[in-house]
């Protein structure tokens, strides 16, 4: 893939109002998350302490005062997918309540049908609880119930027409669908953050990674063929993104509201990566 030097960017959706995030492009169809804003919710507390007392009288009378539940502020990201020439906004119907993250969208064309996937789950003491979903039909507009994949627990996930992914931490785990065997990637990021494909080329994948506990984040683009590492940018680092041909689809803070991200679209740069993958069984 030849690198880019050039770093125009503008917005994808001139006058949308809701956040959006998360993209997944073919040249033709864009799907991505949209939330308009955060929600608020009450979770039950965890821990030792908290443990001992719902098993200890005297304890919990000692430690009355001490919070049972904690607040936690979310976006309900949905999913939506829109033509690329018009930019109109096309909600997809999951089934899920209004309060559900749907996160990490993908797709993939095979003969006449439509393959989604994407992530959902909701916010627990100890942060979201994602399943990895899939569905299909013959297009977006007209898809299947979204079934959960029998995997553990994860932060990321996507099924590509080459590949099943989950992961969270800084580990990414693949399963080759055609003949069955599971791999790893360890990453020396602090966390990833996202994982996806290229519509184009599904042997490459875009990662989203935080490079440290300060949550600066970097992209790199990763051949599961070679093993070659690039660091992607537009004008600098990029979020949660979609590579198509010469340009990225990529998410980008708007301001110090929680989560407030908006979808634009530019050049990209190709350059060396620090990031250290290394993979095992």
């Amino acid at each position: 893939m030849t690198a880019q030097t050039t770093t125009h960017k503008q917005p994808v959706f001139a006058n949308e109002s809701m956040g959006t995030n998360a993209p997944f492009f073919d040249g033709e169809t864009l799907l991505f998350c949209h939330s308009t804003a955060p929600i608020e919710t009450t979770v039950r507390a965890t821990g030792n302490i908290l443990n001992r007392m719902r098993r200890d009288r005297v304890l919990a009378e000692r430690l009355r005062n001490l919070p049972l539940n904690q607040k936690v502020i979310y976006r309900a990201w949905k999913l939506a997918y829109c033509n690329w020439s018009d930019k109109i906004t096309h909600p997809i119907v999951s089934g899920f309540a209004a309060n559900i993250p749907e996160r990490s969208p993908a797709f993939y064309r095979e003969g006449e049908r439509i393959h989604l996937s994407f992530i959902s789950g909701m916010p627990s003491s100890v942060g979201f609880r994602y399943r990895l979903y899939t569905c299909s039909g013959p297009d977006l507009a007209h898809l299947d119930p979204p079934q959960p994949l029998a995997l553990p627990l994860l932060f990321f996930g996507f099924v590509s027409p080459l590949h099943i992914c989950w992961g969270a931490g800084n580990i990414v785990q693949l399963t080759d669908k055609t003949i069955g065997n599971s791999f790893r990637l360890e990453t020396d990021f602090y966390r990833v953050a996202s994982v996806t494909f290229l519509a184009e080329d599904p042997s490459k994948l875009l990662i989203t990674g935080l490079i440290n506990r300060a949550f600066e984040y970097q992209t790199i683009l990763y051949d599961l063929e070679t093993g070659n590492t690039c660091m992607v940018s537009v004008g600098g680092p990029v979020y949660k993104s979609s590579m198509y041909g010469k340009g990225l689809v990529f998410a980008q803070k708007q301001n110090e509201q929680f989560e407030e991200r908006e979808l634009y679209y530019g050049d990209y740069t190709l350059s060396p990566s620090t990031v250290q993958i290394s993979r095992g069984e």
